[in-house]
């Protein structure tokens, strides 16, 4: 459900566009020139107690009429035991969906545009990262602060981007 606060101070509620049974883990939107904005909603399906509990990526969009689409929804390989403690999710312009995992043993996964799960480069899984972005397009980045408190920005290889 979501609620308007209009000047007169009544408040206007108006049904959520979609809802899945679970526990959310990240969520994040963004807009686009044609005012279409892409989603993306990671939830674990299931009850706290269910050894069969799923990750699940939601993608979806809202076009500039505000019609609400599911795009599609995926299985993410990931363990129902392993703890996820931290979570930074991005999608670009055209719906695309890159993601950073933390599990409880501090360690970092990639979850990749193609929906796989992997091993990130080995300069973000000891870095306090601080989010992960589309810089352009199809360029997601992954930044953190040094020890120095300077900002890095790395690609998905693990390039180091040029800073502008």
């Amino acid at each position: 459900m979501r609620v308007e606060w209009p000047m007169d101070g009544k408040p206007n509620l108006t049904p959520a566009h979609q809802s899945w049974a679970g526990s959310l883990v990240a969520a994040t939107a963004t807009l686009n020139l044609d005012d279409v904005i892409f989603g993306a909603t990671l939830m674990w399906t299931g009850s706290d107690a269910d050894v069969n509990a799923a990750l699940k990526l939601y993608r979806w969009k809202i076009g500039a009429e505000g019609k609400f689409e599911q795009l599609d929804a995926k299985v993410v390989e990931w363990e129902p035991d392993r703890e996820i403690v931290d979570a930074k999710i991005a999608a670009n312009k055209a719906g695309e969906v890159v993601a950073l995992l933390k599990n409880k043993e501090g360690q970092w996964k990639l979850l990749n545009p193609d929906g796989d799960v992997s091993d990130p480069p080995p300069i973000i899984p000891t870095a306090d990262v601080i989010d992960i972005f589309y810089a352009k397009k199809n360029l997601p980045l992954v930044t953190f602060s040094d020890p120095n408190g300077a900002f890095k920005f790395y690609t998905l290889n693990g390039d180091l981007y040029p800073q502008w």
